[in-house]
């Protein structure tokens, strides 16, 4: 997922607004957040404001939540949602660096399967013994179907306990009682390749660069291996500061095009440290969990000529070519709203979603943590 954060808009909604009651503040300006962003302008070919007078009719205190979920649900499109305050919570502070939970990125390989895709190093996970690639069933007795519904129960307030049910090595299940905490997410880890430099980034947030650059910069010369592998992507100018690093002044890195059609792009400001392709050969490895904002990293790395992108278990990456906002509603702890508020290209023009990146120097069936070892040398191969 690819998200920005943008600050919080004050609307007006005429002389009736200060009479309507706390729920119907907070319902008008979820209607009007999604009114004004939503890329689509037919509303999923629904009569928009009609749908806002029903809602008014009916929304009270009690089920606000269910309101706020019909309504995002009504457009059609599976990344616009409503956050209940607790999961909003977690997404302001995975942008800024730090998080409350257990330490897991979750994803769903299947239709109702949801899987443990990535274990935080030192977390809460991490110590009870929970192991990337486990299935998960139930958290605090609730049976999963849904990753980010799952993502919701498993995050909560600092000491708090949470109850997580695997499924076992035996196929039976394995029960896990976890105290929350709050951590720094580490997005980035020195893969201490055999050949040459290993990046493995987990996922793009606002302090990715940064990590990057640490491993990166005891790093005279040579081979560097970026690993995306099961990277869901994060948050878009994490993408766009790290592809920086590797490419030259006015390298186009994306472009996006909104609601009115507008394309605007992003460019490298300065040549990056790593973009001289004498001195740094770049390699990307990735899968068909590789998805928004680590596609944005990829295409625009393989597509300014600074590197191949081979791929494991598929022919593509996930395919995710368009990006959320996440804006907060009016009213006391009622959480906010992520919309889909524009469509991403690579720098040649393409869109992907839907497709995702083909690889260009082949195709692994299967690969272990070693990532050099999955490459041959067409990966090396001077673009």
């Amino acid at each position: 997922m690819s998200f920005t954060f943008l600050p919080h808009i004050i609307y007006s909604f005429g002389s009736n607004y200060a009479s309507f009651t706390p729920a119907q503040q907070t319902f008008t300006s979820a209607w009007r957040i999604l009114d004004n962003t939503f890329t689509d302008r037919t509303f999923n070919n629904q009569d928009w404001f009609s749908l806002r007078q029903k809602y008014l009719k009916t929304v009270t205190s009690s089920n606000l939540e269910q309101t706020l979920t019909e309504l995002t649900s009504s457009l059609g499109d599976k990344y616009t949602t409503y956050l209940p305050p607790s999961k909003y919570q977690s997404l302001l502070s995975s942008a800024t660096g730090s998080v409350t939970g257990i330490g897991v990125t979750l994803s769903s390989p299947s239709p109702s399967t949801v899987v443990l895709s990535q274990i935080q190093p030192n977390s809460p996970a991490s110590k009870s013994g929970l192991k990337q690639g486990m299935i998960l069933l139930r958290v605090d007795g609730y049976n999963v179907i849904d990753a980010d519904v799952a993502g919701g129960y498993l995050r909560g307030d600092k000491g708090t306990k949470v109850g997580v049910t695997v499924k076992g090595d035996d196929g039976g299940s394995k029960d896990f009682i976890i105290v929350r905490e709050t951590f720094k997410p580490v997005t980035v880890v020195d893969g201490k390749g055999k050949g040459g430099k290993m990046v493995v980034v987990k996922s793009f947030a606002g302090t990715t660069k940064d990590e990057m650059l640490e491993v990166l910069n005891s790093y005279p010369s040579g081979k560097i291996l970026i690993d995306l592998r099961g990277n869901p992507g994060g948050l878009l100018p994490g993408g766009i500061d790290c592809a920086s690093l590797f490419l030259k002044s006015g390298d186009v890195i994306v472009s996006q095009v909104d609601k009115t059609l507008v394309k605007r792009t992003e460019k490298a400001l300065f040549d990056g440290e790593f973009s001289d392709p004498e001195k740094y050969q770049v390699a990307i490895l990735a899968d068909e969990n590789t998805a928004s904002a680590a596609e944005v990293f990829t295409a625009a790395l393989i597509e300014n000529g600074r590197a191949t992108l081979t791929t494991v278990g598929s022919e593509h990456t996930f395919g995710k070519g368009i990006v959320q906002t996440v804006r907060p509603l009016d009213g006391e702890n009622v959480g906010g709203i992520k919309v889909t508020v524009s469509k991403y290209l690579t720098p040649e023009g393409t869109e992907i979603n839907g497709k995702g990146i083909m690889n260009d120097a082949g195709r692994r069936e299967s690969c272990g943590e070693e990532g050099f070892s999955c490459l041959d040398e067409k990966a090396w191969m001077k673009k």
